[in-house]
């Protein structure tokens, strides 16, 4: 599918940030200390729409529902398969290991993964995809088409993105109502593994940090219990930790009707940058800022709020809907 073709992408950005610091909008005559310098204006403006500040009466910042998407982790009981050929080392840090099936999911990365015959464990540091995932250290010695096993503690790695979950855990079943996995404190799910540790369909999860090695940023996991004795898709929602303008990344978050705030962020910023004070450019960003607040709140709410009334036979239900406006029934009937 095509974009819309008034979405702001990056070099619309670039030009524009450019012509307000006051250099060429020709990219091919700026060097690379402008570029860098535009690159990261373009940035600090993104951010400032990304996180904005309190405005008006709000007790809060604003969040928006595009850094809140619906997405799903596959949690997986003991795994076993067989690998084709033997695994591939870099020669420094990582073995590609490739298998005859699907057999792998993004949040089988921290777990162990065990070759038959050796008997040899070796960490997933990264999934390539369903057939592929790289571990660390030299796996290449291992035997060419071996059976390998993967056995769950029941702690499964959250997209690298992750920046906390918006609710819960969901097993959505066609045949069945959506179970709700419920979400309960780390110590809780530790005190329940020590006391069982059987396999089943999940029904309680914790969030935790994985502890850090200084090469990347910080991640997260859900920790299950019990541990899924099948392969489960849970969905949820959770908030998302952007990341920045790039060559690679060139489409802001958010629906094209954002765009123009956006571009205002960075010009903001911009007119800091060359001129030292805010200016005319960040009172139209803030003008945008609170239409772009508005409409996202205003396409994200319910059409109906539902009822508010005393269930007493003889007193008038509310109902407020809002594409009518406010709507005032008695015993059912709109009067």
């Amino acid at each position: 599918m095509s974009e819309p073709t008034l979405t702001t992408v990056l070099d619309d950005l670039k030009l524009d940030v450019a012509y307000q610091l006051g250099f060429s909008r020709t990219e091919a005559k700026w060097s690379a200390e402008r570029l860098a310098l535009i690159t990261n204006v373009i940035n600090q403006g993104y951010r400032r729409f990304l996180f904005p500040e309190i405005i008006d009466n709000d007790r809060v910042p604003h969040k928006w529902s595009f850094l809140e998407p619906v997405t799903t982790l596959v949690v997986w009981p003991e795994t076993t398969g067989t690998t084709s050929g033997a695994p591939s080392y870099d020669g420094s840090t990582y073995s590609t290991i490739t298998a005859t099936a699907n057999k792998f999911y993004p949040s089988m990365v921290d777990g162990s993964f065990v070759f038959d015959t050796s008997e040899n464990s070796y960490t997933v540091a990264e999934y390539v995809s369903a057939t592929q995932i790289k571990v660390l250290g030299d796996a290449s010695g291992e035997d060419s088409g071996d059976t390998f096993t993967m056995t769950p503690t029941g702690d499964y790695r959250l997209p690298d993105d992750f920046g906390g979950i918006v609710g819960s855990f969901y097993i959505i079943d066609q045949d069945t109502y959506p179970l709700k996995v419920r979400r309960v404190g780390i110590g809780q799910i530790h005190k329940l593994r020590a006391e069982n540790t059987y396999t089943d369909t999940p029904q309680y999860f914790a969030i935790a940090s994985v502890a850090m090695t200084g090469a990347a940023g910080q991640r997260q996991q859900a920790l299950m219990y019990p541990t899924p004795d099948a392969i489960t898709t849970l969905t949820y929602r959770y908030a998302v930790l952007p990341d920045a303008l790039t060559a690679s990344l060139d489409y802001p978050r958010g629906i094209e009707a954002h765009s123009e705030t956006v571009r205002l962020a960075c010009l903001a910023e911009a007119e800091v940058e060359a001129d030292g004070v805010a200016g005319t450019y960040e009172i139209k960003f803030q003008r945008a800022l609170r239409a772009s607040i508005g409409r996202d709140r205003r396409d994200h709410m319910p059409d109906n709020l539902g009822k508010n009334k005393d269930d007493s036979p003889w007193l008038t239900a509310y109902t407020y809907d809002r594409t009518l406006g406010a709507i005032i029934t008695r015993n059912g009937t709109p009067i």
